[in-house]
């Protein structure tokens, strides 16, 4: 199954980092595809009350959090639709924040390096 997720160190920092996925997605859905913005970008976008109510919908359909927080609600999903395997999509405007995201999604799962 794949799963779009941002883990951070917080889940406020996470939460952050996400802002600019989600005004991605937002625009996307509105027809106005572009450059993924910036997280500053995303903050500072003046949003309607409309795009407010369907940002709630793109956070739902993604997991954001702490790596503890994000993979207790992946094995809870994986438990609820009987899933052996995900295949996790981490979008970023920052390159860093991504790896980073992986690094401690990795790390919640004991998962090691490959050689």
């Amino acid at each position: 199954m794949g799963v779009g997720v941002m883990v951070a160190d917080t889940e406020e920092e996470a939460r952050r980092i996400c802002a600019s996925r989600n005004l991605w997605v937002l625009w996307m859905m509105q027809g106005k595809p572009g450059p993924f913005p910036s997280i500053e970008e995303a903050l500072a976008y003046p949003y309607t009350d409309e795009e407010r109510e369907i940002l709630k919908g793109i956070e739902a359909r993604g997991m954001t959090g702490t790596a503890t927080q994000v993979r207790n609600q992946l094995l809870e999903l994986a438990s609820d639709h009987d899933v052996d395997e995900f295949a996790i999509v981490t979008i970023t405007h920052d390159h860093a924040h991504r790896v980073r995201s992986y690094e401690l999604l990795a790390d919640a799962f004991a998962l090691e390096q490959a050689a």
